[in-house]
């Protein structure tokens, strides 16, 4: 019995050593070099199908640094990214692990952001060997200022041109008269849906989309509620992953005044405004006579429209002499 045991836990180890990969490297792993099955991609700034946006340059200080492979990484300021396509079942980033922060995209889906645990050595940051054996898209994002060193991929794959569709960065949502003005940054040949939702993180309903430009005026808002907006990009027939969130109110109406403005020729300018609106022109003038924001205040015009589309009167900051605020209660 006791060899029959013996001889059943020898053909287990053996049936285990042939399985490819079992012992895959974690996270944190120095992994000098690629384990058995795996080639490693050395990243510089010539390394091919390799896109880069923002900020980078080649490191090839320190070579003795541990686990820094061929004496190369590249360096990427907090917001530079990394794009490239694979094929394949897996990957592997490894980065520097002392300090920095990644964000890692594969085929618009946000896999996490991974932070480095302090050790003084390059290593796997990154990990996944559960993707289908297809072509794949990735968006590595440098949260914070670091290095990267390489990327792992099995033998048989390659590294391509990234095909897929970077979200829009920086949006933003501000109160714009009645409307939640929103505005993102571009993305090449792309066009825009919005999605909104009264829940931070979502569910996101879309209120709109094949959007051309680079802004979006949502009126079909209610007063005193906050939104929650995404936009995402799409490019022929694929579509990004969300972008930031972005979240305003429309205020709810305190009351009204008549906002008279003399300027230094003596002419005077009345606005007929709700008290918000008020509040926000009081902002801009306070921000602006301590030397930040626009030199001119936009005002929407909603009466006397005749046959334009709108009419916006600017009032220059320098040209102001005095204003004042006469409220009343509506009717």
């Amino acid at each position: 019995m006791k060899k029959a045991s013996v001889l059943l836990f020898s053909l287990f180890i053996f049936c285990f050593l042939l399985i490819p990969n079992a012992l895959a490297a974690n996270v944190n792993d120095v992994l000098a070099s690629p384990e058995q099955g795996w080639k490693r991609v050395d990243l510089t700034m010539a390394t091919q199908n390799i896109s880069y946006s923002g900020t980078w340059r080649n490191d090839t200080t320190s070579p003795g640094y541990t686990g820094k492979h061929n004496n190369n990484s590249i360096h990427g300021t907090a917001g530079s990214t990394i794009k490239f396509d694979f094929t394949g079942s897996k990957i592997i980033l490894r980065s520097w692990l002392a300090s920095g922060k990644v964000n890692v995209k594969i085929d618009n889906i946000d896999m996490g952001t991974y932070t480095a645990n302090g050790t003084a050595a390059y290593g796997v940051i990154y990990a996944n060997e559960t993707l289908t054996n297809t072509r794949h898209s990735v968006i590595v994002t440098h949260v914070t200022d670091t290095y990267t060193d390489s990327i792992d991929i099995a033998e048989s794959g390659e590294i391509l041109p990234f095909e897929g569709v970077e979200a829009p960065l920086n949006l933003s949502a501000k109160p714009n008269n009645n409307t939640i003005l929103l505005s993102w940054g571009q993305v090449e040949n792309g066009t825009y849906t919005i999605k909104r939702s009264t829940t931070p993180g979502g569910p996101y309903t879309t209120i709109t989309e094949g959007i051309n430009g680079l802004t979006y005026n949502d009126n079909k808002i209610e007063k005193g509620i906050n939104y929650y907006y995404v936009v995402t990009a799409k490019v022929a027939d694929k579509e990004s992953t969300n972008s930031n969130e972005a979240t305003a109110v429309l205020p709810v109406d305190l009351g009204r005044a008549i906002l008279v403005i003399t300027l230094v020729n003596g002419i005077e300018k009345e606005y007929d405004l709700s008290m918000s609106e008020v509040g926000a022109f009081i902002n801009w003038y306070d921000a602006k006579d301590a030397g930040t924001g626009p030199a001119k205040y936009a005002f929407q015009k909603t009466w006397n429209v005749g046959p334009f589309k709108s009419r916006v009167e600017f009032v220059i900051f320098s040209k102001i002499v005095t204003f004042e605020v006469n409220e009343y209660e509506q009717k």
